[in-house]
């Protein structure tokens, strides 16, 4: 007597999930490789010769879902993919909030987009036709604790200078201890990637 392997039950019988999957639709690999390219030359753009930043920045990396590969397109807001980077500095930590913003804003305005660049509170982001967005976080490296422990500045242009100020950070941190305590679902990757497709 040969035993058959059941069939795997469909995750999407649970109501939440299917919920869930249906507001958001994950960045397929043809555009993570698209988002990887367009970080890595805005970087290249960021670094040109004039840039106030030029020779200045340390390293460009993921942060948030894209550190994790879990970058979505959320239906119920403005269905765009938004890609997080984190733009590791050398800068004086002890440099002004705006200062460090407005460089950023800067070394990248006129990055040759359809949709432009914008300066944000606490980042700085390139838009693309194809609602994509990248958001470029500038951070500086503390002199001591973990790896890549940063902070990062936080300065709304509308608001008065009091309201500036630094931010702890520690976003690759957070993705290695993510990544370390949540592995892949392969049974619920497959069901998404059947309904994505």
């Amino acid at each position: 007597m040969t035993r058959s392997t059941p069939p795997e039950r469909d995750p999407f019988l649970d109501l939440l999930d299917a919920v869930l999957a249906d507001i958001a639709i994950q960045l397929p690999p043809s555009l993570h490789d698209k988002a990887t390219a367009r970080y890595e030359a805005v970087r290249t753009y960021a670094e040109r010769e004039g840039s106030p930043l030029r020779g200045r920045i340390l390293r460009f990396y993921p942060q948030g879902s894209m550190a994790i590969d879990g970058t979505t397109s959320t239906r119920a807001t403005d269905d765009e993919y938004d890609l997080d980077i984190v733009a590791a500095l050398d800068v004086e930590p002890t440099t002004a909030p705006d200062e460090v913003l407005d460089a950023l804003f800067r070394s990248v305005e006129g990055y040759p987009t359809s949709q432009g660049v914008q300066r944000q509170t606490r980042c700085v982001t390139v838009r693309y036709a194809d609602r994509m967005h990248l958001d470029i976080t500038p951070a500086v490296r503390l002199p001591h604790g973990a790896e890549r422990e940063s902070h990062i500045f936080h300065a709304n242009p509308d608001e008065p200078p009091t309201r500036r100020f630094h931010v702890p950070m520690n976003a690759h941190g957070f993705a290695q201890w993510y990544l370390e305590r949540a592995p892949l679902e392969r049974r619920f990757a497959r069901a998404f990637n059947t309904k994505a497709r």
